[in-house]
């Protein structure tokens, strides 16, 4: 094979792997907005529950009507509870919760022997895969790069 012919090779390789790459971490960003729009979901339906089962309690107390006076420290907190919006979820720290669930149940169920074969393998393949996708730009890029 000629020079030439080998550099395109190479850099059809390249690009593939730059493609799939792409591929991967968009279908996994896919993934992962899906799981936490569904974990919101399921959050606002939980706080909806807990607002009428707040106002299930104050209509029970009839705080509303007749408070009895040992009852006004608990209807004031029914009476907080029940103005909720059950909308309102803090969707950054839902991500950070559903983040740390998916790390911790991804290392708890490996052993230590393949989470050091997955480190070691990490560092060794990042210089790799960072000098294929140089060389790929810099075939269309030029080599200033």
């Amino acid at each position: 094979m000629d020079e030439v012919t080998l550099r395109k090779l190479t850099t059809t390789f390249h690009v593939l792997i730059i493609i799939s790459t792409a591929y991967t971490a968009v279908q996994t960003a896919l993934i992962l907005a899906q799981d936490i729009r569904h974990l919101f979901e399921q959050r606002r339906r939980e706080q909806a529950f807990e607002i009428a089962a707040c106002r299930s309690k104050y209509d029970a107390n009839h705080c509303g009507t007749f408070p009895a006076p040992l009852l006004e420290e608990q209807c004031a907190e029914l009476s907080l509870c029940m103005i909720r919006d059950p909308a309102v979820i803090h969707r950054f720290s839902l991500v950070g919760e559903y983040l740390g669930k998916t790390v911790n149940g991804f290392l708890g169920s490996i052993s230590w022997g393949s989470a050091a074969f997955i480190g070691i393998t990490f560092t060794t393949w990042f210089p790799v895969c960072y000098r294929w996708v140089r060389s790929a730009l810099s075939y269309f890029l030029g080599p200033e790069l």
